[in-house]
């Protein structure tokens, strides 16, 4: 994605979610969408240093003022629906403007919580003071990662060892990484984030951390498949039908 190069840069390499029910305007009709994931973690030119939870050591606050409102955040205003959207250029046109949810599943159930649990509260539970907003770019669900392994009836917690070595979206890096959610836990200064370390699972942090962020969108539903196979050497390629 955003890159037209023989051999597909590592940086513009994105992972498919899957095929998402998306809704364009809240309390619209349903559309099956492409959502895709940023493979490696952004780090644009505003990326904060001295993070011990990304790989190459800069990341982002999902606030530095440990505000829950992901939508007047800075991390999603001025960072992932700014400094990132502009640098997609022409390639903004891929993207369809989608509903997001921000619903914020309890904390302290962390251990206990299947996907479906996951799922149903991002979407039915009040976070920071909105449930849902419209906007381009936003970041993964923890029932995205919970999703990545199948339909499981037990915890995403319990299947760490699965997901570390099954889940698609599980980023193998050495030592310790972590990567925000677009989902705040209850009534606390506490966000979901993705624990990539010798096991995969969802946690809980403060948001004034600097961890990893993959930014994650909709496709456009005119948006057509072009080639290539969807492996690391052929990847797919994609065009958009003006």
């Amino acid at each position: 994605f955003g890159s037209e190069e023989s051999v597909c840069p590592e940086d513009n390499l994105y992972r498919i979610i899957g095929v998402i029910p998306t809704q364009s305007t809240v309390d619209g009709e349903f559309e099956n969408r492409v959502k895709l994931i940023k493979v490696s973690d952004w780090i644009g030119q505003t990326a904060l240093t001295g993070s011990k939870h990304t790989s190459s050591g800069k990341g982002y606050q999902w606030s530095s003022t440990r505000d829950l409102n992901w939508v007047t955040s800075n991390l999603n205003s001025a960072i992932l629906n700014g400094e990132y959207w502009n640098s997609l250029e022409k390639y903004q046109s891929f993207i369809s403007p989608s509903v997001w949810y921000l619903g914020a599943p309890d904390l302290n159930k962390y251990a206990s919580f299947t996907s479906k649990q996951f799922y149903n509260s991002e979407r039915s539970n009040i976070g920071g003071s909105k449930i849902n907003y419209i906007a381009n770019i936003g970041l993964i669900y923890p029932s995205d990662f919970g999703y990545s392994i199948g339909d499981f009836t037990n915890s995403i917690y319990e299947n760490r060892e699965l997901y570390r070595t099954k889940s698609w979206l599980y980023m193998n890096v050495a030592g310790m990484y972590h990567e925000w959610t677009i989902s705040p836990a209850g009534n606390t200064d506490f966000i979901w984030d993705i624990y990539h370390m010798d096991n995969g699972f969802v946690g809980t942090n403060e948001t004034y951390r600097i961890f990893a962020v993959r930014p994650t969108f909709y496709l456009n539903p005119n948006v057509l498949y072009k080639s290539g196979v969807g492996t690391l050497e052929e990847p797919y390629r994609i065009s958009i039908n003006e």
